[in-house]
């Protein structure tokens, strides 16, 4: 469903309330802030990139759109008549709101020093304000170095660069590293020249969210945030200058995806009424087909390296387990991991599938077969720090031989959250001398 829709505080089926102008270009209605009236709301029309995101107005009473014709990528709150919202490069404003009249008057003014926004997730962005003016907002600040890391504990840094790295990929011949280095709000592919100690951009999309090597290792497939809807899967080769791939556009927040070896099929996890994995087949129009959709949470699915099967996360159990299901139908189906588990990854033969448990990684061995079999789980990797990257998706890999992996070593930071109970104060300060 796109648009926005109400329920009754008491319970009982959900009634939509605005529809999206899919002729004009309108994707879907995001992120309601209602007004202290209690009928009105303040809400984001979304066309499909931050650039283009705009504010609207709405009533419980009658579910009429009316744009304010303000550029913006979230409302937070209406605060003493007046609406504060973040725009696309995280500047936070405020503008006088006439709510009857459904306008804005006067000028937007800054009243935040800028946040971070998260491009590839509907420009989210780490700041809430209460309808009493209290404030919280978050700020991370993650900075690493890469290291391999053996089946003894021992530490081998890689370089001596220190980022924000995530998702470190190995290349098939071992040769170079794909990752994604955050800064700030901002995540771009970069390789790593494992002989040269050469790191480089690869990609400037500025919202990627994963990143594979294909199997010929010529290119990487990656996913990020929509241009003309809300993500998308692109390729791209890392020795050729030549222009990214735009593999397919997606209408749900899709922030990974696995390419199957023969580069017919894609798994992607999506968030539909719950996150769910589906399935693309490359040869075709390219249309999103359900794999494993139910009411659980499924996510991460990996395309093992023969591509007859996908690992992923579910939580049909009440807790997060890694599962194996055929590929491309969902007809055989195997729990690999106990105790809960998630960032799954296939060993190079496929023998193997990598899991974290805690702070450890489990190796699962399966015997071969049209049911597969674990024959032993054993820590393969004990002490890992940050194994799940975002989106829950491996933070690291493991090498060819499953002697070590690939891991970023945290150095610094974290996420720390910020409260202000009364920053309404301040608010109110900047308000009056903009009128001054």
């Amino acid at each position: 469903m796109h648009g926005l829709a109400h329920v009754s505080v008491a319970g009982g089926e959900s009634v939509q309330l605005t529809f999206p102008d899919t002729a004009g270009g309108e994707l879907d209605h995001l992120w309601p802030v209602a007004l202290p009236d209690g009928h009105s709301l303040v809400f984001t029309v979304w066309s499909g990139a931050l650039a283009s995101a705009r504010l609207a107005m709405t009533s419980l009473e009658d579910g009429r759109v009316t744009d304010l014709g303000l550029k913006g990528i979230r409302p937070l709150a209406v605060l003493d008549g007046a609406l504060v919202y973040v725009q696309a490069d995280g500047a936070v404003m405020a503008v006088q709101l006439d709510a009857r009249r459904r306008r804005v008057e006067g000028r937007p003014i800054p009243v935040l020093d800028p946040v971070n926004v998260v491009a590839a997730n509907n420009g989210n962005s780490g700041i809430y304000i209460s309808q009493g003016g209290a404030l919280l907002t978050g700020r991370e600040n993650s900075r690493a170095h890469l290291a391999w890391v053996g089946r003894d504990g021992k530490t081998d840094r890689i370089g001596r660069e220190i980022r924000n790295f995530v998702q470190p990929r190995i290349s098939p011949d071992g040769r170079r590293l794909a990752m994604l280095i955050y800064a700030a709000s901002k995540s771009d592919v970069w390789i790593d020249d494992l002989a040269t100690g050469t790191l480089s951009r690869l990609t400037t999309l500025e919202n990627v969210t994963s990143v594979e090597w294909s199997r010929d290792g010529r290119e990487v497939i990656y996913s990020a945030g929509g241009f003309e809807s809300r993500a998308g899967v692109w390729s791209q080769a890392v020795d050729a200058a030549s222009a990214p791939e735009r593999l397919i556009e997606l209408s749900h927040l899709t922030p990974a995806v696995s390419m199957s070896p023969d580069r017919h099929w894609l798994a992607l996890p999506s968030l539909y009424e719950s996150w769910d994995v589906m399935r693309v087949a490359l040869d075709s129009p390219r249309t999103l087909q359900a794999f494993s959709a139910t009411r659980a949470q499924e996510v991460t699915p990996q395309i093992s390296p023969d591509g007859h099967w996908v690992a992923l996360v579910s939580d049909e159990s009440g807790s997060d387990e890694v599962y194996i299901r055929s590929f491309p139908e969902p007809t055989v189906k195997l729990q690999a991991s106990v105790g809960g588990a998630g960032a799954p990854q296939w060993s190079a033969d496929g023998r193997s599938l990598y899991y974290v448990t805690g702070n450890s990684i489990v190796q699962a061995r399966l015997a071969p077969g049209a049911v597969p079999r674990v024959l032993s789980r054993d820590t393969a990797f004990a002490n890992v720090q940050d194994a799940f990257a975002p989106y829950g998706e491996p933070n690291y890999n493991v090498s060819r031989d499953g002697s070590r992996i690939v891991v970023p070593i945290p150095e610094s930071g974290g996420y720390q959250l910020v409260v202000a109970p009364n920053w309404i104060t301040e608010f109110r300060e900047r308000m009056a001398a903009s009128r001054k």
